[in-house]
C-alpha cells in the first residue's frame, strides 16, 4: 500500500519516491488520463462550456477527494495537467 510509506501521498511524486522514477512515470500518465478522458469525451458530445469545466472540476476533487480512499487522494497537480 503506497499510503503506507513515504510521504503517504498515493500522487506519482511518492510514488516515483517508493517505486522508482519508471513507476512514477505511470502514474503520473494515468493520472493526467484521469482527467483528459472524460474533458475530451465531454467536448466531443458539445455540452457546454459550463459542464465543460464542471466535468475538469469533477475529475480533479475526484482525484484528491477520491471515496474509495476516505477522501484522501493525491494533489490533484497531474490531474490538473489533463484538465
Amino acid at each position: 500500500d503506497i499510503r503506507q510509506a513515504g510521504s503517504g501521498n498515493i500522487g506519482a511524486t511518492n510514488a516515483s519516491r517508493v517505486l522508482g522514477a519508471r513507476w512514477g512515470l505511470v502514474v503520473f500518465a494515468l493520472d493526467v488520463l484521469k482527467a483528459y478522458l472524460p474533458v475530451h469525451l465531454a467536448m466531443g458530445a458539445d455540452l457546454g462550456e459550463v459542464t465543460l469545466a464542471c466535468v475538469g472540476l469533477a475529475a480533479t476533487l475526484g482525484h484528491i477527494f477520491p471515496v474509495y480512499l476516505g477522501f484522501r487522494g493525491g494533489k490533484g497537480v497531474a490531474c490538473a495537467l489533463g484538465v
